[in-house]
């Protein structure tokens, strides 16, 4: 839920040196919503 509220600051960012901030804010925020399965993780190759 808290990605969707980040992206349109993203999007209409007037501070450039916040960039690197959300971006990584928003890899963490996306790992924790969809950790990787074990069962995923590379056995299917």
């Amino acid at each position: 839920m808290q990605v969707i509220y980040l992206q349109p600051l993203l999007i209409q960012n007037k501070e450039p040196t916040m960039d690197e901030y959300q971006e990584e804010l928003l890899e963490y925020q996306a790992f924790e919503l969809d950790p990787l399965d074990p069962a995923d993780d590379a056995t299917e190759l």
